[in-house]
């Protein structure tokens, strides 16, 4: 009868399998050390270096021209206009018509108010999948 690989390298019966040890949690192994102490007692403690606020990157500014195609619910579009000064926004939608957009998202009324209350475009059943 013939050998099997293992047995003519040398390497003798197969080991058995041992899962490897499952790491601690860091919460629990300050809990197994004993008392607590705290940090300032154990070492200084490293002061970390301010972190200065950087202002938000707004790739767009007030006198751009933007249209937006899916907006879903136009919230997007909305804070563009309100809360940026965006100017010259036309946002479309995939619904039909505002009851069909209203009927998918019901709060999306105060949306297309903020819109066209700022003279803004929202243009009904453009489907970009269609486009070209």
């Amino acid at each position: 009868m013939g050998k099997n690989k293992r047995q003519r390298l040398g390497g003798g019966p197969a080991k058995k399998y041992k899962p490897p040890a499952k790491p601690i949690p860091k919460h629990l192994k300050a809990a197994s050390k004993g008392p607590a102490t705290t940090p300032s007692a154990a070492a200084p403690a490293k002061k970390a270096a301010p972190q200065k606020k950087q202002a938000p990157i707004f790739p767009f500014s007030p006198a751009d021209r933007i249209l937006l195609i899916g907006d879903g619910d136009l919230s997007f579009a909305a804070s563009l206009v309100s809360a940026h000064g965006c100017g010259h926004v036309v946002a479309t939608v995939q619904e039909r018509n505002r009851n069909e957009l209203e009927e998918k998202y019901p709060h999306v009324g105060a949306n297309v108010e903020v819109l066209e209350g700022k003279e803004q475009k929202v243009v009904f059943n453009v489907d970009a999948g269609r486009m070209g």
